[in-house]
Parts: structure tokens; sequence; C-alpha cells
């Protein structure tokens, strides 16, 4: 039956949201069938731009996307070969449980046994994985900690500070630089606790790792730290680096 001019633009609008996942790991058979909803019922008016995710197809490790899900799915052991910066490669034995994207990048989330006294789960960035291969022979550990969401909520990024409790952090930002970040938190405990004219002091509650100053430093032209000191120190010695080096 032919469809309806309001069936249509459903349809044109369901092949507008799922064109956003084009080039995303996992998601390759999305192109051809779309062409095919398009030619088969006519759409042939250009739909895309309305949305557009930051993707980043020539990231290494991407083509092991598919088989770490699946992975996951069947609670299969891997070995996986691991080239970190500055030194050799390892094999680690991971447990896998999900996959999460930060900044572009995708990282594999497991137990390693190897860590277990230290790490209640590992945070493995793909680009840095040599080879995988599934391990048969060996147990799949299912995981049985405080939940994975917990852990992530209280950091920005995916450097894990498990034994560090979450602190009350308060900057004090210069305007314009105070609306973009009332537009934009840069976490999710953010709230204002001050503000004038001139600034706004925001106060946060988390554990401040490396990814956090770094979002600091993308700001540090109009933001002060002002709790706590160690925080504060953290940041002058990175701005230090900055113009020692420029």
């Amino acid at each position: 039956m032919p469809l309806t001019q309001g069936e249509v633009d459903m349809l044109k609008d369901a092949i507008d949201m799922l064109s956003r996942f084009k080039g995303l790991p996992k998601y390759e058979w999305i192109e051809e069938t779309l062409y095919h909803f398009q030619e088969t019922f006519g759409l042939s008016d250009d739909i895309s731009g309305t949305i557009v995710f930051a993707q980043n197809p020539e990231l290494k490790g991407l083509h092991y996307f598919d088989f770490l899900i699946n992975a996951i799915v069947e609670k299969k052991v891997l070995n996986v070969n691991y080239h970190k910066f500055g030194g050799e490669n390892r094999t680690r034995e991971i447990h896998p449980y999900q996959l999460r994207q930060y900044n572009n990048r995708w990282f594999l989330i497991g137990y390693e046994p190897r860590l277990k006294d230290r790490l209640p789960f590992v945070v493995v960035p793909i680009d840095r994985i040599e080879y995988v291969k599934i391990v048969d022979d060996i147990i799949f550990q299912k995981y049985q900690g405080t939940d994975i969401e917990e852990y992530f909520k209280d950091i920005v990024g995916v450097s894990l500070l498990p034994d560090k409790k979450p602190e009350k952090i308060v900057l004090r930002v210069f305007r314009p630089e105070a609306d973009y970040i009332r537009t934009k938190p840069l976490h999710q405990s953010q709230k204002i606790k001050e503000e004038t004219d001139e600034y706004i002091d925001f106060e946060l509650f988390l554990k401040p790792n490396y990814e956090f100053e770094t979002l600091l430093i993308g700001h540090a032209h109009l933001l002060k730290v002002l709790e706590p000191d160690l925080l504060r120190d953290k940041i002058k010695k990175r701005a230090a680096l900055i113009l020692k080096n420029t």
C-alpha cells in the first residue's frame, strides 16, 4: 500500500536519526539499509546534517569493537596484548564487562585477576590493544562489586581513584567564561555557590583526577581554584610547565 504523507515524513525522520550512527563501530550495516529505504520509498531529499555526533573512524583499535562486544555478551575471558606508552607489550587476562567512550576514545572495562587487590576493575584503551583473543579454558568471573556507574559518577573521564573519596571543589570563573561553564557543566555535581557581575563561584563534589585537571587547564585564563589547596597547587605546576614550554 502507498505511504501517506504523514508516514513518509515519519520515515524520513527515522532515516535521519539512524543516519547519525554511520561511521560508528558495529553500525556499518546502516548505510546500506538507509540507501535501500530511500530507493524503495522514493525518499531522495537531502536529509543529512540536522544532528551530527563526533566520531573518529580512524581511531586505532576500532576493528576490535565487534569482537569485544561479542565477548562481553557471551561472557568470554580475553587475553589482551596491551601496548603501554613508553613500555613493552604485555599480555593481560581481562574479564570484559563494558565498552565506554570518553573524549572520542573507546575503553574496555573489565576485571583483571592480577590487579584484584588494587582495583575493582580496569580501564583499557582499545587504541592500545595490539591483538586480542578469547581464552576458553578460564572461567568468566562476573562483576560483583559496587555498581560500575557509581565509580564513574564521581570522576571526569576514566581515570579511577577507587581509594579516594569525593571532595568539595570550589572554582571562581570570571566572565564570559563563567557563562559558558554555567551552560556546559564540568561535572554533574556542579552548582552555583555565588554570582556577581564579574564572576561565578561554582561548587562541585567529585574526585579530582588527571582528566579533571586537564579540563580546568582549558579554562585557566579565566579560572581560579579556591578549594582545595592541593588541586590549586597541581594546576599551578601544570601552568608553570605550559609557560616553560611555550
